[in-house]
């Protein structure tokens, strides 16, 4: 399954969250500072920019899609690699422009 933002029309579960959680809400936050000294955020801090997760795998692929449009601003291509007889799901999304700083800090 390939997610891309063009062509895509709100389903009724969309719609029902839009109206549960309106445009406006989490990404209209002020940039995210913990108030610990230590760095880290409380568990509230941390879930504070998001809504509940949507109900199949799909909804929550199209969701990450978005959330990484907007933090970007480019158009990602999200790739489901689940096997159907696996019990979890894996996705890779892939943001054509964007930088990723996670390879720098792994070991090799």
């Amino acid at each position: 399954m390939g997610v891309g933002l063009r062509g895509i029309r709100p389903t009724e579960l969309e719609l029902e969250y839009l109206l549960r959680f309106p445009p406006g809400g989490s990404f209209d936050l002020p940039p995210f500072r913990p108030t610990s000294t230590a760095g880290r955020a409380t568990w509230p801090e941390a879930i504070a920019r998001f809504g509940p997760s949507l109900h199949s795998f799909t909804d929550q692929a199209e969701d990450v899609a978005r959330r990484v449009a907007h933090v970007t601003g480019h158009e990602p291509v999200v790739l489901d690699l689940s096997e159907a007889t696996a019990p979890i799901h894996a996705l890779q999304v892939i943001c054509p422009g964007a930088r990723s700083r996670i390879r720098r800090t792994m070991p090799r």
